[in-house]
């Protein structure tokens, strides 16, 4: 699978039964996981990989990100449809006050999707050059450090470079082959449908974006580590919504005598600048 000319985003949570037992064995020291990245190395680098301020968020700013779970070599199954934009923006010499509207369908355990939407303020707080606090009264699940406004902080990055920190609590025993390229990926086909392709200049069909890849090693109860690798592309050339333009992560998992290869991935899929 090419994660480069492919818009992924992770979204999978993991529920097979990861995470620290009381009666976990000392995991086996002999694998090679490669170079080790340090917390602050690796918070450093997804801090930066992305561009884009929050100061540049305007009126009618539009993401879509599709996200969607593969195993091995099977077509990929949608469990998500998230939408957010931007209902409006107003602006003193302090603040910048937005109107966030968030649309989601997530399927549920019997196949069905759920549709939620939520609406609501959220305040940008400015500082002598830059942003200095964002606070939300009524999205209490909104988070401008990530890509959307729900936190799923078991797998999506979070842009400000808190992901290591997050992790760094024992549900992660090291991170490891940190990789950082640049690259171009393909503008999403359903941005050339907007008009004027939604205010992207030029209506460019492919983007300057950057690629970062890591592994993360995480305990198993049986005493043993998963191995967890992470892709993350983002770009420059797009709405600050639609920066983290992918993020997946791939590992292998046991199922019926043999270990089976899965991909989980958010996909933007649609975006428009503001006006």
């Amino acid at each position: 699978m090419n994660f480069v000319k492919t818009a992924c985003r992770s979204t999978l949570v993991l529920s097979f039964g990861l995470g620290l037992g009381s009666c976990m064995k000392a995991p086996d020291t002999t694998v090679e996981k490669g170079p080790s990245v340090a917390c602050e190395t690796l918070d450093a680098q997804i801090s930066t990989i992305r561009s884009q301020s929050v100061l540049s968020i305007k009126k009618n700013e539009f993401a879509y990100t599709e996200s969607s779970t593969r195993l091995e070599n099977l077509s990929a199954e949608l469990t998500e449809q998230y939408g957010v934009t931007v209902i409006d923006r107003s602006e003193d010499a302090h603040q910048i006050q937005l109107l966030i509207r968030e649309e989601t369908r997530e399927k549920d355990s019997s196949g069905s999707f759920k549709t939620s939407i939520k609406e609501g303020p959220a305040t940008i707080i400015k500082g002598s050059t830059n942003v200095t606090s964002i606070s939300s009264a009524n999205l209490k699940e909104i988070n401008f450090a990530s890509r959307s406004f729900k936190a799923l902080n078991d797998i999506r990055i979070n842009s400000t470079g808190a992901f290591c920190q997050q992790k760094n609590d024992g549900s992660v025993k090291s991170f490891n082959n940190l990789v950082v390229s640049t690259t171009e990926i393909l503008t999403p086909d359903a941005v050339a449908k907007h008009d004027n392709c939604g205010n992207l200049p030029n209506c460019a069909r492919s983007l300057p974006a950057k690629v970062l890849q890591f592994d993360r090693w995480v305990p198993k109860e049986d005493g043993s580590e998963l191995k967890i690798t992470n892709y993350v592309t983002t770009s420059s050339a797009v709405p600050y919504f639609a920066a983290i333009m992918s993020q997946c992560v791939q590992y292998s998992w046991p199922v019926q005598g043999r270990q089976i290869l899965v991909t989980a991935c958010d996909d933007v899929k649609d975006f428009k600048f503001g006006d």
